[in-house]
């Protein structure tokens, strides 16, 4: 771990310039790192384009009109409270549903937490889809979860593209 350290702090000092996706981080890297190099700020937000708003999740998944639905979407993997997320969705009422959206490292044990607590009606989970047609495909569900957990100096600092994408 120091070894990385070092490295980073010889190597920041020797670049042009030092990009960063949002402003805290940049921060925490100028203090930690003593960076002289100018930097620069390019969040990642995606890019703007029109909603067309559309029944083709709640269609595909067989969820009537009249139920709420809570949205993940993205990698199933540490570091996003998914087990907790799952688990939670014991206290929904009938008429709520838990949407997961995605692949990834989790999946088995969020199918066994699914199983544990016999929450087949009530969490669902569909392959990801392109990025293209994620939004879109989405556009029906009532809330979008992001739950990052500060696993990592990157997670602690991020500003998650989900937010901007469910906005």
């Amino acid at each position: 771990r120091q070894l990385a350290l070092l490295f980073k702090s010889w190597y920041t000092k020797r670049v042009d310039l030092v990009l960063f996706t949002n402003i805290s981080y940049r921060e925490f890297w100028m203090n930690a790192y003593k960076l002289k190099a100018p930097t620069e700020v390019i969040a990642n937000y995606p890019k703007i384009q029109p909603l067309i708003y559309n029944n083709r999740m709640r269609d595909e998944l067989g969820i009537h009109n009249d139920d709420s639905v809570a949205l993940y979407s993205g990698l199933l993997s540490p570091g996003r409270s998914l087990e907790m997320i799952v688990e939670s969705a014991r206290w929904f009422l009938p008429n709520q549903k838990l949407v997961l959206v995605g692949r990834g490292t989790l999946l088995p044990n969020l199918k066994k937490i699914i199983d544990q607590f016999n929450l087949q009606n009530t969490v669902i989970i569909r392959p990801m889809l392109p990025y293209e047609e994620l939004i879109n495909y989405c556009s029906s569900a009532n809330l979008g979860l992001i739950i990052i957990e500060d696993i990592n100096i990157s997670k602690y600092f991020a500003l998650a593209n989900k937010l901007t994408e469910y906005m």
